[in-house]
């Protein structure tokens, strides 16, 4: 019988970005990340355990665009995209 990992969360230190990312995934699909700028990895555990929903969507809904990157590239990019577009629809607000 084959093994089979159903659920599995990893904490990545990203060190070209500077920032901490939390991985959740569900056989093996993403359903879950957050991150932190720095690398307090206890702050991180403390503060940034619980799934950001919005950067999770937004990450999947990006998928099919970079279907070449390493897991941890493409999702650093899509932290960034996802930035820029807070920051792009926070100024609409105003």
């Amino acid at each position: 019988m084959d093994n089979i990992i159903y659920e599995s969360t990893y904490i990545a230190w990203c060190k070209k970005d500077d920032r901490l990312v939390i991985v959740k995934k569900l056989r093996g699909v993403i359903v879950g990340l957050n991150w932190m700028q720095g690398d307090n990895v206890y702050q991180f555990r403390k503060n940034y355990s619980d799934t950001d929903v919005d950067l999770t969507n937004f990450y999947i809904a990006t998928l099919p665009l970079m279907p070449d990157y390493d897991e941890l590239d493409r999702i650093n990019e899509v932290i960034w995209a996802y930035m820029e577009y807070q920051t792009l629809r926070e100024g609409s607000d105003t």
